[in-house]
């Protein structure tokens, strides 16, 4: 009984090595999206992301309310006020990551290193924008929700330090 199931398993092994990337699908041409007609490079094959759109999103994602009003209660009258704090600093924020791209290019343009001042220098001063806003956002909610704020924030920014690898109480 066993030596069957062994045999089985080789079985499946070796029609999975052979067919992994053969679906029926695909062999007749319906899948990955396409419809029948349309050759690979029409407008529905998949897209490489831009470089400078990746690192203009990263530092968008700086300006996200939610994380740090995660269990905070914001009146209704102060929510408007929020959304738009948050929009504003994302176009900020984005000049951020467009300059970060800028630099990173220029050096791999001229075959060198990228200037780790200058980056560390954005960095900062993202994180200075970063704490404008957050003080913005604490102005609009009620002082027993402060608390509650602030927690958020020391959460975040340790799992970004943790992320980047920045060791615990290096600010």
């Amino acid at each position: 009984m066993t030596k069957r199931r062994v045999t089985l398993a080789c079985v499946g092994i070796a029609v999975l090595a052979t067919l992994s990337g053969a679906t029926p699908a695909a062999a007749q041409g319906r899948g990955m999206g396409h419809h029948r007609g349309q050759s690979s490079d029409t407008t529905h094959a998949q897209a490489k992301e831009d470089p400078m759109e990746a690192m203009e999103k990263q530092f968008e994602e700086m300006a996200a309310t939610k994380p740090v009003l995660k269990d905070v209660r914001v009146e209704k009258g102060a929510r408007d006020s929020v959304a738009h704090i948050e929009t504003s600093y994302r176009y900020a924020f984005r000049s951020y990551g467009r300059a970060m791209q800028k630099l990173l290019d220029d050096a791999r343009a001229q075959n060198e290193a990228p200037d780790a001042t200058a980056i560390t220098q954005l960095r900062e001063d993202a994180r200075k924008l970063q704490d404008r806003e957050y003080a913005a956002l604490r102005d609009l909610i009620a002082t027993d929700q402060r608390a509650k704020f602030d927690q958020n924030v020391a959460t975040l920014r340790a799992d970004v330090d943790k992320a980047a690898g920045v060791p615990p109480g290096d600010d």
